[in-house]
């Protein structure tokens, strides 16, 4: 079975579509086989990588995910759409299987800002959880649930919580920094998105921040991310393990 990376976030507007869109992308570009599955019925992943949304997320083929400008890369999506707020845990558990079939070196999901099926059918299956964060009370509270839901049952996921749409020059941010710390020792990422207009513009040109500004302070973030999961996971891509350059 493939790894799973999953971005799960209670709360909406925290980046976290806009996180896992860039990371799946800088993934890709190292070589890696990556799918993406979106399973907000919002299907804000789909429009981002330049698809719309379909009436059966459960059924629909995967695609092959290509911005314009780039070179073609081993990045997939399972689309999202509204049928998916009516899925059981069964159902979304069949759904996830799909992404095996395209024989993936890295499973990236998008999850709907609610503790519903979706999200803890992600957090079951994830090796590693990122919680994006806009600090504030409210996310504090999200951080608390999501990690509450992804170590159900024993379960030990690799954590991180990344602060999101953050002016490190805030009381703020200092706040939001010291609680994490004090709450969740070691799980605050070292990474920041930061509160940049090039992330939030990204979202108009339906792509990740990673192909819109690639030299970006988000772009950079998420590529040190990308290279903390690939560690972490212990993935690498089978250009590499067949001894090759990536």
């Amino acid at each position: 079975m493939s790894k799973v990376l999953s971005f799960i976030g209670a709360k909406g507007g925290t980046l976290k579509t806009a996180s896992a869109a860039a990371v799946a992308h800088v993934l890709s570009k190292t070589g890696l086989r990556v799918v993406m599955v979106d399973l907000d019925p919002q299907g804000d992943l789909t429009s981002r990588s330049g698809f719309s949304r379909v009436a059966d997320p459960l059924t629909a083929e995967p695609v092959s995910v290509r911005y314009e400008g780039e070179p073609e890369l081993p990045l997939w999506l399972l689309r999202g759409g509204r049928s998916m707020e009516a899925a059981d845990a069964d159902a979304i558990h069949r759904h996830l299987a799909r992404s095996q079939a395209l024989d993936p070196d890295l499973v990236v999901i998008d999850t709907p800002p609610a503790l519903g099926p979706a999200t803890r059918a992600a957090a079951a299956a994830a090796a590693f959880v990122i919680i994006p964060s806009e600090p504030g009370k409210e996310s504090l509270t999200r951080a608390h649930d999501v990690i509450s839901m992804a170590t159900e049952g024993g379960r030990s996921p690799i954590i991180r919580i990344l602060l999101t749409k953050a002016n490190v020059q805030t009381n703020l941010y200092r706040w939001m920094v010291e609680n994490v710390d004090e709450l969740y020792p070691k799980l605050r990422s070292r990474y920041v998105v930061p509160h940049e207009t090039s992330a939030a513009e990204s979202a108009v040109f339906d792509r990740p921040v990673t192909v819109s500004a690639p030299k970006s302070r988000s772009s950079q973030a998420y590529c040190d991310i990308a290279s903390e999961v690939i560690g972490r996971l212990g993935v690498e891509s089978r250009t590499i393990r067949r001894g090759g350059a990536s």
